[in-house]
Order: structure tokens, then sequence, then C-alpha cells
């Protein structure tokens, strides 16, 4: 298991490209959740102009976001650091 990504937008398009294991499978190359994430947003918007926001927590509990609506709402606690977060990001 590499790890988790739920996503939330227009389902249809997130669907059609497989957003959450697109995101995942990007992960393993790049180890930076953050820009797997980014890279899987870039993917909706560009293949299928969809609209989205997508949330991962790899196996060792670092996480990304990352979304291209005017806003997404998120909260999360880091593993390693068991920091917290939440906010909404425009």
């Amino acid at each position: 298991m590499i790890g988790v990504a739920p996503a939330t937008g227009w389902g249809e398009k997130i669907i059609s490209v497989v957003l959450a294991k697109s995101a995942l499978e990007l992960v393993k190359d790049t180890k930076d959740p953050m820009k797997a994430c980014r890279l899987g947003i870039e993917i909706l918007a560009d293949r299928v102009d969809g609209y989205g926001g997508l949330v991962m927590v790899t196996r060792k509990g670092r996480v990304g976001y990352d979304h291209n609506t005017l806003r997404m709402a998120f909260a999360f606690k880091e593993g390693p650091s068991g920091r917290e977060h939440a906010g909404i990001r425009a």
C-alpha cells in the first residue's frame, strides 16, 4: 500500500482520469506527496477540464493536498511530527 488519496469535486471527471490512483502512482516516482497531488490536479484540469481537490496521506504519514477550485477546506495531523493543520486554502 502506497497510501490513501480521497478526492472531491466533479465526480465524473475525477473518475475518468482515475485521479486518486494516478496521484498515488505519481508519489512513487516523485517521493513528494504535495508534488504528486499538484501533478494529479494538473492531469484533471488538462485532460478533462475537471475541477476538484485531492488529499493524500502516504503510508509513512506524509501529507499532500492540492486543488483547482476557488477554495478547499482541509484538516490533517501529520504522522511523523504530530503537527495539526487546518484551514481553507484559496
